[in-house]
């Protein structure tokens, strides 16, 4: 199986897709280009501007649109900040927030095995998580400004 990221937004969205990009390496996937075509395809969003939700949903679309049987996943902090608008996409797959990525590779099994058509997945942040200090950094993040985090 193949499986294709974009990214989108500060450091800690690049750290975390490259510990994805390695649980999905350490369960049989292979790492892709965009151009070389995936069975699975995963963007990490950044919500910090409109802008950014708007190129995670082109992604997408278009993702889905050259690709129809891939799985799309849509992961990070559009998710997190705005669950019910990101559920709502149509061309995701698999929706998770940046609160539970742990749980993307199970979620993305349960589509390709045919047991869902959709999984929404989405968890509060929890206290501690190890991004946390890094995000809480950026001025503008809505994910703690739209208070998306829980006191474990």
């Amino acid at each position: 199986m193949r499986v294709c990221f974009y990214t989108l937004g500060c450091k800690v969205n690049q750290n975390e897709t490259g510990a994805l990009a390695q649980l999905f390496e350490q369960n049989g996937f292979t790492v892709v280009e965009e151009k070389d075509g995936a069975d699975v395809y995963v963007v990490n969003s950044c919500t910090v501007t409109n802008f950014g939700d708007q190129k995670s949903r082109k992604w997408l679309r278009r993702a889905k649109r050259e690709n129809p049987g891939a799985v799309t996943v849509l992961t990070g902090c559009y998710p997190q900040a705005f669950p019910e608008e990101a559920a709502k996409i149509e061309e995701a797959d698999v929706v998770t927030g940046s609160g539970n990525r742990h749980a993307i590779l199970q979620d993305v099994q349960k589509v390709l095995n045919g047991e869902e058509t959709k999984v929404v997945d989405i968890r509060p942040h929890q206290k501690g998580e190890s991004f946390e200090e890094d995000c809480e950094n950026i001025n503008m993040c809505k994910v703690h400004k739209n208070g998306s985090e829980t006191d474990a």
